[in-house]
């Protein structure tokens, strides 16, 4: 086995048409894939919105939550981030499983929400910020004053449990109703709907 081999990880898609596959990805700063029983209890509470959805995974990381997605019926995800080397696997991870209904997009997210981004909402939009980044608030900002969501559609929030807080008591959720909130060790993950 090669070094380049020993250096990859690897992440499970749990349910789907690409159950059990296994994607891999590079070791690199910051990126932290979403576990397996908080991805689970997610897709439980989006299992009515998945199937036909228009996805956006920002921070796309791993792209395991747009992977999953897919897997459970998206008809389209967009996979943002701004690491070269994260936008090629995630690439090659959609090759390896024949997915076409994808594209993947390498720049900052705040820089991509600054140009024509969301020229069509998304049903479902993943925020996983790598932890300590600072810059939650701003790309839910963002995403609210460009109105990537569609009518009662779905973001999914994974932050820092120090963080959530802050973040709940701010005005970058304005306008969004919170359905769900969970914590796991030192994270948190809610799911919230635009209200209209």
């Amino acid at each position: 086995m090669g070094k380049s081999d020993k250096s990859r990880n690897k992440v499970r898609i749990i349910a789907g048409s690409h159950r059990s596959r296994l994607i891999s990805f590079a070791d690199r700063p910051g990126l932290r894939p979403t576990g397996d029983r908080i991805r689970e209890t997610l897709f439980n509470w989006l299992q009515l919105d998945v199937a036909g959805a228009r996805c956006l995974d920002l921070f796309a990381g791993s792209g395991i939550l747009g992977l999953e997605a897919l897997s459970r019926g998206a008809i389209w995800v967009d996979f943002v981030d701004a690491d070269r080397q994260v936008c090629q696997d995630i690439d090659s991870n959609l090759k390896l499983l024949g997915i076409r209904s994808a594209s993947v997009i390498c720049n900052d997210a705040l820089g991509w929400l600054g140009s024509n981004a969301c020229s069509e909402p998304y049903d479902v939009i993943f925020l996983d910020p790598p932890f300590g980044s600072g810059l939650l608030e701003n790309v839910l900002n963002a995403l609210r004053s460009k109105e990537c969501l569609s009518n009662h559609g779905k973001i999914y929030v994974e932050c820092d449990r120090r963080q959530e807080a802050g973040l709940l008591k701010s005005t970058a959720l304005a306008n969004w109703h919170q359905m769900r909130l969970k914590r796991a060790g030192e994270v948190s993950f809610m799911l919230y709907q635009r209200d209209n």
